[in-house]
């Protein structure tokens, strides 16, 4: 996710997250670099990859937005409940 302007670039902290089975959501760090002049959104949506939605996560939407001067922000998604976690 990039999402590029004069307040700078929004970009995942991490490549990727891993969640333990007795997790119920995962939060996604998201870092802005290049610039923190004011305030900065993103509309993000999950999509299936090695995670499936349904059996390992809800599909989830949401806008993250970050004030001017902040250089962190989060999204966090919800786990599908695993039996015997």
């Amino acid at each position: 996710m990039i999402c590029a302007d004069e307040g700078g670039a929004l970009t995942f902290e991490v490549p990727s997250i891993q969640a333990h089975p007795s997790q119920s959501h995962v939060t996604l760090p998201v870092v802005r670099r290049n610039g923190t002049d004011g305030s900065v959104s993103v509309d993000w949506a999950t999509k299936a990859g090695t995670a499936v939605e349904g059996k390992h996560f809800l599909a989830s939407k949401g806008r993250l937005e970050i004030d001017s001067g902040c250089t962190r922000g989060t999204i966090s998604v919800p786990l599908v409940p695993t039996a015997g976690a």
